[in-house]
């Protein structure tokens, strides 16, 4: 959890490292964040690359606390979730360009991915959206589409 005095530091030193944030006005990030919406921010003068920022509050937020991969670059260190839980998202959210980055990251890290985790977490996606529909948040086309791009997995074992 963030109070506003460590978030208003935490943007300062963002700022202070010739960052911004996009999509929202500095004050309203704390009720931006509490509403369970994500900030982004990128590099001064850009829009992409950004990172995407918000308030663990499921599961799997937690889950992908917990679990990070460390990444080592050249300026320091950046945490990231785990492969087999981006791969199972991106999926999900079933854009042409997402699968296409799933595909890209099943390809790269092949040999370092759990396929239980992946498959259970597809499974997880899947059960999603069959609640979406129950729920009536999206429709029978809708989530039979996403259902079918879910599916792509098995596109990317090869």
């Amino acid at each position: 959890k963030i109070n506003e005095p460590m978030l208003k530091k935490l943007i300062g030193e963002l700022h202070g490292n010739n960052f911004w944030i996009l999509n929202e006005e500095e004050d309203g990030v704390y009720s931006l964040l509490n509403q369970g919406l994500a900030v982004r921010f990128a590099k001064k003068g850009t829009v992409e690359p950004n990172a995407e920022v918000k308030l663990a509050r499921k599961d799997l937020d937690f889950y992908s606390l917990r679990n990070k991969i460390k990444v080592k670059l050249k300026s320091g260190e950046l945490f990231i979730s785990p492969f087999e839980l981006n791969i199972a998202y991106k999926l999900f959210l079933s854009s042409q360009k997402d699968v296409e980055d799933a595909r890209f990251l099943f390809k790269l890290f092949r040999e370092k991915l759990d396929i239980n985790k992946l498959e259970d977490f597809v499974k997880h996606w899947e059960d999603s959206l069959r609640k979406q529909e129950e729920k009536k948040e999206v429709t029978q086309e809708e989530h039979e589409e996403r259902i079918n791009k879910l599916k792509e997995l098995s596109l990317i074992k090869d």
